[in-house]
C-alpha cells in the first residue's frame, strides 16, 4: 500500500514563535501581577512599577500639634521642717548595803529618776557633763553612769549613792501647718521649747519651729510643649 504525505515546510521564524505564544496562553490562564514599593522616610526613594511622589513616604506634620507653654507644678502636701532636739535623763544609783552579826553583807541596789528643769538640761548639753563628771559618748549617747560603793559596817545598813545623767541628741519633725507635732516621748508643743514625761526631758529651739497657714506650694516650673492630637489618635 502506498501512502502520500502533504504538507509544507515550517520556517525558522514561526517555530521560534511558538513558545512565545504558548507562554501567552500560560499567563492567560492564570493571570499575575505584582508590584514593589520601598519606601525609606528618612530619604524617600521610588523603587518599582508605579511611580508614587516623595511626600507619601513622609508623615503628617500639624504645625499647631506643639505649643510651648509655661508651666507651674503645684504641691497641696503641707510643709515640713526637720531639726534637732535633745533627751536628757537623771537618776541617783543607790545602794542600800546591810552587814549583819556575822560579817554577811547585803546589797539592795535601786534607781531612783529626777525631774530637771530645761535650764539644768541646756548646762548638760553645752558642757557635757553631769554635776561636774565628763560624760563620755557610747552609742551615740552621752553618759556618765557609775555604780556606788558596796562595802558596809558591822551591824549597820547604810546607803551609798551616786548621780548619773544621759543625753541623747533625736530627730524632730513638724508640720508647720500644724502646731503639735510628734517626739520620742509624746505629742509636743512648737511653742514651748520643752516636754517632760516619765521622769524624761526634751528640749529643742524654738527658732525651728513654727506655724503658717496652708497654702499651695510651688514644686516646679519651666517651659515644656503642649501636644494636641485628633480625637482618634492614642
Amino acid at each position: 500500500m502506498r501512502m502520500t504525505f502533504l504538507g509544507r515546510k515550517v520556517s525558522a521564524v514561526e517555530m521560534s514563535s511558538l513558545p512565545f505564544l504558548l507562554l501567552l496562553c500560560f499567563y492567560g490562564l492564570h493571570p499575575q501581577a505584582f508590584e514593589t514599593t520601598v519606601c525609606d522616610c528618612s530619604e524617600p526613594l521610588n523603587m518599582g512599577i508605579i511611580q508614587f511622589p516623595d511626600a507619601d513616604c513622609k508623615p503628617k506634620m500639624n504645625s499647631t500639634s506643639a505649643v510651648p507653654v509655661r508651666y507651674v507644678v503645684y504641691s497641696d502636701e503641707g510643709a515640713a521642717v526637720k531639726f534637732p532636739g535633745f533627751i536628757c535623763a537623771k537618776w541617783r544609783n543607790i545602794h542600800r548595803v546591810t552587814m549583819n552579826f556575822f560579817g554577811q553583807t547585803v546589797i539592795v541596789p535601786e534607781k531612783i529618776p529626777i525631774d530637771t528643769t530645761a535650764s539644768e538640761f541646756y548646762k548638760m548639753i553645752y558642757t557635757k557633763k553631769c554635776e561636774g563628771y565628763e560624760m563620755t559618748l557610747s552609742d551615740e549617747k552621752y553618759v556618765f553612769s557609775h555604780e556606788p560603793r558596796s562595802d558596809g559596817y558591822w551591824m549597820r545598813t547604810v546607803d551609798w549613792e551616786t548621780l548619773n545623767c544621759a543625753l541623747e541628741q533625736v530627730q524632730l519633725f513638724q508640720q508647720v501647718e500644724v502646731e503639735d507635732f510628734p517626739t520620742p516621748i509624746g505629742k509636743a508643743s512648737a511653742t514651748a521649747g520643752t516636754l517632760s514625761h516619765n521622769h524624761l526631758t526634751l528640749v529643742w529651739d524654738t527658732a525651728y519651729t513654727h506655724k503658717i497657714q496652708h497654702e499651695l506650694r510651688p514644686v516646679e516650673s519651666g517651659i515644656g510643649n503642649l501636644m494636641m492630637k485628633t480625637i482618634n489618635e492614642k
